[in-house]
C-alpha cells in the first residue's frame, strides 16, 4: 500500500510542484463552494464536457472557458473587455449580433416546444442527465447551448435538433 508515509522519495522542484498543485486545487474548490448551486451546477456540466471524449476540442476549450469565468468572473473580466473591444470593430458586429440572434432564437424555440410537450424545466433536466439550473441558463441566454446539448434536447422532446436550433449541423 502506497500512503503518504511510505511513497518514494522525490526532489524538491517535484515536491514544490506538487504543493502548488494542492493549493491551486484548494483555490478552485474553494471558489466553486462559494458559488451558488445553479452555478455549481453549470460548472458541473461544463467539467463533464471538458472531459468528454465525444466533445470536439473547441468545445472541450469552450467548456474549460466557462469554468474560470463562473469560478473567477474577475479574471475573466479582463477576457470580456477584450471581447467587447472586438465586438465593436465593424466586421465583428455582425457575427456578435448573428450570434445574439441564433441564441435568442433558440430559447424562444426551447420555451415553446417545452410548452408544448407540456415539460418542466425539472423533467427536461433529469431526461438529459443536467441539474434544473442548466435548463434555465439556456431559457435565460446565460449559456451558449453545445451542439451535444441540442441533440439531447431535441431526443428529450421529439424534435429534430433544427426545430430547436434553426441552422443545426450534424458532423
Amino acid at each position: 500500500m502506497n500512503t503518504a508515509t511510505d511513497s518514494p522519495q522525490v526532489g524538491p522542484s517535484a515536491t514544490s510542484l506538487l504543493v502548488e498543485n494542492v493549493r491551486i486545487y484548494l483555490e478552485i474548490r474553494s471558489a466553486f463552494e462559494q458559488c451558488d448551486p445553479a452555478i455549481q451546477d453549470v460548472v458541473t456540466d461544463m467539467a463533464q464536457l471538458a472531459h468528454d471524449s465525444s466533445a470536439t476540442p473547441d468545445e472541450r476549450q469552450r467548456a474549460l472557458y466557462t469554468i474560470v469565468e463562473a469560478l473567477f468572473p474577475n479574471l475573466a473580466f479582463e477576457f470580456v473587455e477584450g471581447c467587447n473591444r472586438v465586438r465593436a470593430l465593424p466586421e465583428s458586429r455582425a457575427q456578435w449580433e448573428a450570434m445574439r440572434d441564433e441564441e435568442q432564437s433558440f430559447s424562444e424555440r426551447l420555451a415553446e416546444v417545452m410548452k408544448q410537450k407540456n415539460v418542466t424545466q425539472e423533467e427536461l433536466a433529469r431526461q438529459i442527465g443536467v441539474g434544473q439550473p442548466a435548463i434555465a441558463n439556456l431559457l435565460n441566454r446565460n449559456c451558449r447551448p453545445q451542439k451535444r446539448t441540442v441533440s439531447r434536447l431535441a431526443a428529450a422532446l421529439s424534435v429534430e435538433p433544427q426545430e430547436l436550433w434553426r441552422d443545426f449541423r450534424e458532423d
